[in-house]
This record gives C-alpha cells, structure tokens and sequence, in this order.
C-alpha cells in the first residue's frame, strides 16, 4: 500500500481539526469566561495558538494544552511588553518543550508570589 502526500496532508489536517476541538471543549468547560463565551473566538485563538506553539516545537497534545492556558494567562500584549520579555528567551531555548513551559510557569508563580 502507498500514502501519497495528498493522503498524508488530508490525515494530518483532520488530526489537528480533532485536536483543536478537544481542545476548545477543554478549555470551555475550565474555563468557561474564556472569550466572553464567544466560541468563535476561541477557535480562532486556538487555531493561531496551535500554529505558534508548532512553530516553538511545542507538539505534544499535553504541551500544546499548557502553551494555551499560558497564552491565555498572560494576554498576548503582555507577552511583547518588557516585563515579559524573558518568556520568549525561555521559549527559544534548545530545551524540550515540557521543560521551557515548567520554567515558564515556575517564574511565574514565583514572581507572583513575590509581588504579594
């Protein structure tokens, strides 16, 4: 049996259609606030999450979800604001993606906590 690329594109797109939906029901039942309930939102902001994080290579589903919430967290200006400017450092880094998000998060909560 042969895969033509036509084939293994049409495989690939329908697995990121059915991720994007789980991915959306999860964040709709966590999150219910998220997008001010505006399901269109949501999957547009899904759709461009996924391409940025594929790009970070941040693939796996576990990671990908993180990356969301993260995105999420901290609104996309916050994201180019000086404040946060070590997240895309920490983003870029030649680490697995598990590990770059964990420091994320650490930092996060750390600074945080340091805040109050």
């Amino acid at each position: 049996m042969i895969i033509r690329d036509e084939q293994l594109e049409l495989f690939s797109k329908l697995k990121r259609e059915e991720f994007d939906k789980r991915a959306q029901a999860y964040l709709e039942q966590t999150t219910p606030d998220w997008g001010g309930g505006d399901a269109d939102f949501l999957s547009d902001f899904i759709n461009k999450t996924v391409d940025k994080a594929t790009n970070l290579a941040i693939t796996r589903e576990i990671d990908v979800i993180r990356y969301l919430e993260l995105m999420y967290q901290i609104s996309p200006e916050l994201w180019d604001s000086p404040n946060y400017a070590w997240v895309s450092e920490y983003l870029g880094e030649k680490r697995p993606a598990e590990e770059r998000l964990n420091l994320i998060v650490e930092r996060i909560h750390f600074d945080g906590w340091l805040s109050k």
